[in-house]
């Protein structure tokens, strides 16, 4: 019994997320996405059009348009406008907190000058140098993530087939059965 509630447990996420992306999506044309396509490649731009076989895009900053054939569309992401500031700088401070830790950490490891740790900088030895420039990168990481968010994304089809219907004036992004 305990077996059988801890595998429910298990697949119960795996089974919403596939619910919640398998639902149709609209796609109005202007509606920015990010697709990619079986043989890798990958286009991001403004819906133009969507036909039978073919689903147009507008680039960003590019004068023409980017054919794309349905069958070959593996993944399709939506924007949703720039990304929370807050959440970018927490995002960006912790990686270069991390980075820069370990890096200054091992830099000073494997340097002979560096055995005790060096001098005017707080802590003991190299864990000390790790922390202390770690957290001047991490300070300057979460600055430049709070300055420049990027972009947010929001996944509308899972890995594997995707389709994209015609819709009145969009198209609509389907999922293959059983994936």
């Amino acid at each position: 019994m305990r077996t059988l509630l801890l595998t429910f447990l298990l697949l119960l996420p795996a089974a919403h997320a596939r619910s919640q992306a398998a639902a149709p999506v609209e796609l109005p044309p202007g509606t920015r996405v990010r697709i990619w396509t079986e043989g890798g490649g990958r286009a991001t731009g403004g819906v133009q059009r969507v036909s039978p076989d073919t689903l147009v895009l507008v680039p960003a900053g590019v004068t023409g348009s980017v054919v794309v054939p349905r069958a070959s569309i593996t993944r399709i992401d939506v924007s949703t406008g720039t990304a929370n500031r807050g959440r970018s700088a927490l995002k960006w401070g912790a990686g270069s907190f991390v980075a820069g830790s370990l890096i200054f950490g091992v830099l000073c490891a494997t340097h002979p000058r560096c055995d005790g740790g060096i001098e005017g900088v707080p802590g003991e030895g190299t864990v000390g140098v790790g922390l202390y420039f770690g957290t001047g990168l991490g300070l300057l990481g979460a600055v430049f993530g709070a300055v420049f968010p990027g972009e947010g994304w929001k996944r509308v089809s899972p890995p594997g087939r995707a389709y994209v219907t015609p819709g009145s004036e969009g198209g609509v992004v389907e999922v293959e059965p059983g994936l």
